[in-house]
């Protein structure tokens, strides 16, 4: 079963098709070893519901069963203050996120939330895993 991932970028082109959408903020690529979906808040705001509940729809089609994992990544770099701030602003971001699948009708039990800092980040991110 292919899962699909749903990355956050300039762009929204579905890899198989090729072709491009209204959707400026997410693009779409098939993997069996990446995130469902990486909603990247790299603007001040961004639209991910419409492409989150389609992903999280597919996954719950291809898997009744299917167990949701939430991992909210913070930039890790500057000092402990500005690291603190970036931390805070990944906390709220995560928060609504997971508030977002939860609103969707997927129990509590099917989804974990966990947090990491990575250096490699710019702006923080929430990414979706199925298991």
């Amino acid at each position: 079963v292919l899962s699909v991932v749903v990355l956050a970028a300039a762009f929204f082109v579905p890899v198989n098709a090729g072709a491009q959408s209204m959707r400026p903020d997410v693009e779409m690529v098939y993997s069996n070893d990446k995130p469902l979906m990486v909603v990247r808040f790299n603007q001040r705001v961004v639209h991910y519901e419409r492409s989150l509940y389609g992903a999280v729809s597919q996954a719950v089609a291809a898997k009744p069963s299917v167990m949701f994992e939430l991992v909210a990544a913070s930039p890790a770099y500057g000092d402990r203050k500005q690291q603190t701030k970036q931390q805070e602003t990944t906390d709220q971001v995560g928060g609504r996120v997971l508030k977002t699948v939860r609103d969707m009708g997927v129990p509590q039990s099917r989804m974990s939330y966990t947090t990491v800092a990575d250096p490699a980040l710019q702006f923080p991110e929430v990414r979706v895993y199925v298991r």
